[in-house]
This record gives C-alpha cells, structure tokens and sequence, in this order.
C-alpha cells in the first residue's frame, strides 16, 4: 500500500471514531451529576408529600400491544412552592449513584453516533448499567405566588430548563363527590392543553396543589384522570414533612421554550441511558426503549 493510501485509509479511521465516541474534558459538575452531589439551592420549606401513583397506557413497541405502567411520584409542597418528582426513581437513582461514587473514573466518552446503540457493551468485560424505562427524570416545580412553573431534566452530560407563566387551571365545578384516602373530595373539570381532566380535592387539606402542573383548587387534588383513559394520578399517601426543604440543584443549565422541552423529552423516551465502565474509564450512550409513550401535553 502506498503513502497515500495509508494516509487516507488512517483518516477514514480517524473520522470514524471520532463519529462513534468522543472524549469528554472531566468536570467536578460532570461529577457531581453522576454521584447526584449538585449544590442546591432550598425554595422552601417542606409542610406534606402526598404519594401518587401515575398511570399511563404505553405500547410495546415490537408487538404493537398496550398495556398501563404504573410509577410512584410524590409531591412536596411547602407554603409557596412545590417540586413533583419520581419517588421510587428518586431511590432507586441513590443506589445507582453510590455505585458510581465508588468507581475511579479518570475518563468519560460519550457514544455521539445516535444510530449506536450500547447494548454491544451488555456482557463485555467491566460493569455495565442501563436505565429502566420505569420513572422520570424531569422535576416539576410550582412557585404559587408567581404562578410560575419550571421544569428541569439532568442527565449524566447534560441538563435542561423550561420556565413558563402559568396560572392555575379554569376549573368547572360539580356536585359529584369521591372518597379518597378518608377524605370526602369534590369533583372538577378542567381542559388544559389538549386533553380534558376530571380532578378530585380535599377541602380538608387547603392547599391549591395537585400532581404535575395541576393546580389552583380549593384544596388538594388527590386524584385526576384524563377522560381518554390514557393517564391517572391518585394519592395513596400523605405525610407530614419534618427537616425537608424543597430544593433545586444549581447546575448550568440549558434554558429551553416549552415545546423545545416537549420536543427534547419526546425524542428521550425513545432512548434509556446506559453506562458502561471498565480500568478508570466510562462510556455513556444510550440503547433503545422497547416501549411507546404518549405525551401529556397536545398543544
């Protein structure tokens, strides 16, 4: 083989590699998002956490069949604010992050060819981990004095923000009543960004929360169904808070419009992140989801 052609057929290579992985500049951040240790700033106080359960109807992707996911969310909510959160994730993210703690990592690739797909690394030497498709990422926060919403999604190399003005739902109501946890809850309907929602809340409890970005009631709603069937939120716990503050992790995040969120959550769902780490150096990627989701927001 010639001079030239070694030298074209190095640069292929090169060219090659660098569209499968690239090398990242390791930060304390970078760092800190992996072992969950990001700086936080307290919002709040925390006064109760209700515990939820969602219900969503998802798709296997392979098979084209349906079937409803149930995940445990929980909501925090002080005397102005509120953060809504994965609570199993939340746990389940703790036992993965002392993991990592424990790992010497001197390097970190990230897998940029988005047709790669880390699977491959399942069964290769050294300690491979992937996401459930179980849980959520995002956090929601509600900041009630100023009718303000923000949502924020971190990842191991990236981290997003959408904050939007967003006053409490126009809320219609009736005479149904419903029983919930022991208390006797009102019924009210509202339609809000594409889909129509019938809510529960305690007059009890007067606190105007509720689960995701529902809110503005007369109490708390403990529970909210969609009238397509496709999501359900209902409380299956209340508790007091004691030394909980309501807190968001500082990081640099990536400021985003709300469909811009929508669009970066939508594309994520199709994808689990996965870790793979061997002699000092992690590859982080991400293998497909074998299940469909639907969006909460249509418009």
């Amino acid at each position: 083989m010639n001079s030239v052609k070694k030298i074209t057929c190095a640069c292929c290579l090169l060219l090659c590699t660098t569209l499968l992985s690239a090398q990242l500049v390791i930060t304390q951040q970078t760092i800190d998002r992996m072992s969950g240790n990001l700086p936080q700033e307290q919002l709040d106080k925390g006064i109760y956490r209700c515990i939820y359960h969602f219900t969503q109807q998802i798709k296997e992707s392979k098979t084209g069949n349906t079937l409803l996911q149930t995940d445990t969310m929980a909501l925090d909510f002080g005397k102005n604010f509120s953060v809504y959160y994965d609570w199993n994730k939340a746990r389940i993210d703790s036992v993965q992050r002392g993991k990592i703690k424990k790992l010497e990592i001197t390097s970190i690739r990230q897998k940029t060819n988005p047709n790669f797909d880390m699977v491959e690394y399942q069964g290769v030497q050294g300690s491979y981990f992937v996401n459930t498709h179980k849980g959520e990422n995002s956090e929601v926060f509600k900041n009630r004095l100023k009718n303000e919403v923000v949502s924020i999604d971190i990842t191991d190399l990236e981290s997003f923000k959408c904050t939007e003005q967003l006053s409490p739902q126009h809320w219609q109501f009736t005479a149904d009543t419903l029983s919930v946890l022991g208390y006797v809850c009102q019924k009210a309907i509202t339609s809000f960004r594409g889909r129509d929602y019938h809510a529960w809340f305690a007059v009890e409890i007067p606190i105007k929360e509720g689960p995701w970005k529902l809110y503005g009631l007369p109490g708390l709603i403990l529970k909210a169904t969609t009238n397509d069937g496709l999501f359900a939120f209902e409380a299956i716990g209340l508790e007091n808070l004691k030394d909980v503050y309501i807190a968001m992790d500082k990081d640099t995040y990536s400021n985003c419009t709300r469909k811009e969120f929508a669009k970066y959550k939508s594309n994520k769902r199709k994808k689990l992140l996965a870790r793979h780490y061997i002699n000092g150096t992690i590859t982080v990627g991400s293998t497909k989801n074998p299940f469909e989701f639907n969006d909460l927001e249509l418009e």
